[in-house]
């Protein structure tokens, strides 16, 4: 797993987490919300979105890690979702779904994939079990 730390470790920039925070608005992490990271390529730009779709109504903000997109696909821009490309940072592949969980230091962080899908308890299924 990928931690923020390792991210600086092999000299990724990173991003103004806390301007994020507040760009996004996202008040507090609270102790009962879930939160969810994802990343996806473009040949699965469909599957993010049934992805997103079938939890919106369970996850707080989903943390979307877009690897080599040529740009953001409009349905992304949405309250409760956090956007950072690969062109700023460096493609992450796979690994871009944990990009932001070092942030989140209250409720529960779920990795998502973008060529699964989920049940539309998923989420408060994960979070009930843990």
């Amino acid at each position: 797993m990928l931690f923020q730390q390792d991210l600086v470790a092999r000299d990724y920039p990173l991003p103004d987490f806390e301007a994020l925070i507040r760009q996004h608005r996202i008040k507090a992490f609270r102790e009962d919300a879930i939160y969810a990271g994802i990343a996806s390529i473009p040949r699965r730009a469909a599957n993010l979105r049934l992805v997103i779709d079938c939890l919106y109504n369970q996850i707080e903000t989903f943390f979307v890690y877009l690897n080599d997109y040529e740009s953001v696909p409009d349905w992304l821009d949405d309250p409760k979702v956090v956007v950072f490309r690969s062109q700023d940072y460096q493609d992450l592949n796979a690994t871009g779904k944990v990009f932001f969980a070092g942030v989140v230091d209250k409720g529960y962080f779920l990795t998502l994939d973008d060529d699964f899908i989920y049940p539309g308890d998923y989420a408060a299924r994960m979070a009930g079990t843990i």
